[in-house]
This record gives structure tokens, sequence and C-alpha cells, in this order.
């Protein structure tokens, strides 16, 4: 059941890195940073070539994070909640957890038998690599 749940969700979450600001026009990423959002997509890009090789503690973290976002756009549509920041604060944090529970098993998959990988899967390593290398210069 894992084995075809698990694309689905890998696509669904990876899409769902912005958020609207409630009232703004513009997107915010959920870190405060589009650097860090933008490596979480790359890990989540990897990882869409061979779910099996996620781990639990990764899917759990991505579906904190996503169940948080919806309690969030939930709130942003009452624009005078009081606990709008405190949401946000808690969907920070569970950004930056699956940001840690993903980047290993996504690194894992790039490390292994690289001359065996298929070019989109290389592409999509050295993407990380290089949003990696950004992201820790910063």
């Amino acid at each position: 059941m894992r084995r075809f749940l698990l694309p689905a969700f890998l696509f669904l979450v990876s899409g769902s890195f912005c958020l609207q600001q409630a009232g703004a026009e513009e997107s915010v990423s959920l870190s405060g940073s589009v650097a860090a959002s933008g490596q979480l997509q790359k890990e989540m890009t990897v990882l869409r070539f061979n779910p099996d090789e996620t781990s639990d503690s990764c899917i759990h973290a991505l579906k904190e994070m996503h169940e948080t976002q919806e309690k969030l756009e939930k709130l942003e549509d009452r624009t005078n909640d009081p606990d709008l920041a405190v949401a946000r604060d808690v969907l920070e944090s569970d950004y930056e957890a699956a940001l840690e529970m993903c980047g290993p098993d996504a690194r894992r998959m790039c490390e292994a038998s690289p001359g065996k990988m298929a070019d989109g899967l290389k592409k999509a390593c050295a993407d990380m690599r290089r949003g990696h290398e950004e992201t820790s210069s910063e």
C-alpha cells in the first residue's frame, strides 16, 4: 500500500511550499528563505525517483508540515485571528523538521551507485547539491 500512496503524497507535498500571506499578493516562503524552500523542493524531486527510499521519519515530518499548512490556510481566511502568528511559527518548525528528516534520504539516494543513475536523477542530485552549497554559504 505504501508503494502506491507515497509517490502521490510526495508530489502533493512537494508542490505546497509557498503560502499566501494574509491580505498580500506575494508568496512567502514557509521558512522565510527562498533558498531553503527551493532546497526542500529539490529533495522531494530526488525522492520521487524512488519513493521506497523515503524514511518513515521523512514521511511523518511531511505529513505534519502539510497538516499545519492546511490549518494555517484556514486561519488566514480569518485575518484577525490571534493564532495566525503561532500557526506560522509551528509551520516554520515543521518545515525545518522536514528538511532535517528528508535531506539524508535524498542524499543517500544520490550517493548510491552514481554511475548507474538515470539521467533525470543525476540532474536532480546535482541541483540538490548545488542548492545545499548555496544555502550553507549564506
